[in-house]
């Protein structure tokens, strides 16, 4: 009897190009209603597209390694359509080839087929994958760009109340509006 196995992936950068990344997979067997594995990793340096695809390279390998793929249904499932529309060929790879080219094989080797799931809108396992790429990614995170990040934002906090405050001032001749 086959089975459906899913592969979730996901990767994570702090925004900046050539900062920290991290990917995380999860393997969940559907007819056990069971995760059989689930694992993460990043890098010091990266892109998060580097990271979407690593994620989904660690997934489908977990899935090789462990014999999963025999018989059974698989699927890559990820809220990357660029990683996606890579793995299944709908795009062709004009950078990352090397790493395009891992995944296709894996996906080969696998039968995987492709599900696209919204990122942040409540599917389980994908906010899983979510918080273990960004474990990933703090590994390689130093203390200060996380204080830099949180600096920042509070500054573009600062910076649009003054915005507000200076348009108040401007329109009804005060801050304070009732």
């Amino acid at each position: 009897m086959r089975k459906q196995i899913s592969a979730y992936c996901d990767g994570s950068s702090n925004g900046a190009a050539g900062g920290p990344t991290g990917w995380g997979w999860l393997i969940v067997d559907w007819d056990a209603d069971d995760i059989v594995c689930a694992g993460s990793a990043g890098a010091p340096v990266g892109t998060n597209n580097t990271a979407e695809l690593q994620a989904a390279i660690h997934g489908l390998r977990a899935i090789l390694d462990r014999g999963l793929e025999q018989g059974n249904d698989v699927e890559l499932v990820s809220d990357s359509t660029y990683t996606l529309n890579l793995a299944n060929g709908s795009y062709v790879a004009k950078s990352h080839l090397d790493l395009v080219k891992t995944l296709r094989e894996l996906v080969r080797l696998t039968g995987a087929k492709t599900r696209w799931v919204r990122g942040h809108a409540g599917d389980a396992f994908n906010e899983q994958v979510d918080r273990l790429a960004k474990a990933g990614r703090d590994k390689y995170a130093t203390v200060e760009t996380r204080k830099r990040r949180r600096s920042r934002k509070r500054e573009e906090r600062r910076r649009k109340r003054a915005i507000v405050k200076e348009y108040k001032r401007r329109v009804y001749g005060t801050t304070r509006v009732t």
